[in-house]
């Protein structure tokens, strides 16, 4: 992003309707100078060897032109492509050489997410009560209304934002033991979940069913996982 920025070119985050994407026109610039590097480069063999030019040594010129002037416009692609330098820049506070998988609960958060953190933080330091009773309920609807669009829902009523998957388990849970109080589910019936489950998720599992007189399958699901 930095090296963008320092060469005058735009993140990539304001755009014309009708242009290009930055990226598409990288790589096909990087298409249109993979033939001309062949042509140069077979230009200058001739140059170089006058009439003791051969066909192999065109050849050999040729497609060295053309992998030298590829891979350098490759390159380029890779650097000032918007979709890159943006990913970089999102997790530029991360340790370069680990990775974690995010499984909702634990990974490295983009930096977009802790900028839009630290300014509704603010926005609530601000006047806490006129945030809370004047702010808090319409924003979260917006954001309701938005995540319905993400996921096609067909009414606003059917997305509710939790703060964690273990609050959504136990809210389900609860529906789940009176069913099984009001006959919809049967003594003896199972609830199914993966071994990834956290200890939190497996517990409420084990407590509500169980307590109902059903009882929990956990499959197992080797990570990672081999194509046949």
């Amino acid at each position: 992003m930095a090296l963008r920025r320092f060469f005058g070119f735009s993140d990539g985050e304001l755009m014309r309707s009708d242009a290009k994407p930055c990226s598409r026109l990288m790589r096909q610039t990087a298409g249109i100078f993979t033939v001309g590097g062949a042509l140069g480069f077979w230009v200058l063999c001739r140059l170089h060897y006058g009439p003791r030019v051969t066909v192999p040594r065109s050849l050999r010129w040729a497609g060295c032109g053309a992998v030298s002037v590829s891979s350098t416009t490759a390159l380029l692609v890779r650097l000032f492509s918007p979709e890159y330098t943006e990913l970089l820049s999102e997790f530029s506070h991360h340790v370069q050489n680990k990775a974690r998988i995010n499984n909702g609960s634990f990974g490295c958060r983009p930096k977009s997410v802790f900028s839009a953190q630290k300014k509704w933080q603010l926005e609530f330091l601000k006047q806490s009560d006129d945030f809370y009773f004047n702010g808090l309920k319409d924003g979260i609807l917006k954001s309701r209304l938005v995540i319905k669009d993400l996921v096609n829902a067909d009414h606003v009523d059917e997305i509710s934002i939790v703060d964690n998957a273990t609050t959504a388990t136990a809210i389900v849970l609860q529906s789940v033991a009176w069913e099984f109080l009001q006959g919809k589910f049967n003594k003896g019936d199972a609830a199914v979940t993966l071994q990834y489950a956290t200890g939190a998720v497996k517990k409420s599992l084990e407590a509500y069913i169980m307590r109902a007189d059903g009882y929990v399958i956990e499959v197992q699901s080797p990570f990672p996982v081999n194509s046949v």
